[in-house]
């Protein structure tokens, strides 16, 4: 059990916590900044997006997107996909998706 115990910490001030009273003060200083700092994005967007690069598409790629999506290409994005990974956010595995009986 002793190895699954917290030893130490650092806290966010850089101070390091070794009893168990002092790392539950370690823990409770790092949330409290964490939650108490107002979120950048609801203060300012414009600042929150100036250090991040956005770029524009081009005509012929906004052409594209805005075209009906193909069967062949679905099949094709199928066929490419791992079966043996983690069920999507749908809940189903590639796997499913492979199943001649689903088309």
């Amino acid at each position: 059990r002793a190895a699954s115990m917290i030893k130490m910490v650092r806290s966010p001030s850089g101070a390091e916590a070794h009893t168990s009273d002092q790392i539950a003060e370690a823990f409770a200083e790092f949330y409290r900044g964490l939650y108490g700092a107002e979120d950048p994005g609801k203060a300012s967007p414009g600042a929150f997006l100036e250090g991040i690069a956005i770029t524009s598409l081009t005509e012929r790629e906004a052409t594209s997107l805005d075209q009906p999506i193909r069967a062949e290409e679905v099949i094709s994005a199928i066929s490419r996909l791992q079966v043996r990974k983690s069920p999507g956010p749908d809940g189903f595995s590639a796997l499913f998706f492979t199943r001649p009986s689903v088309w």
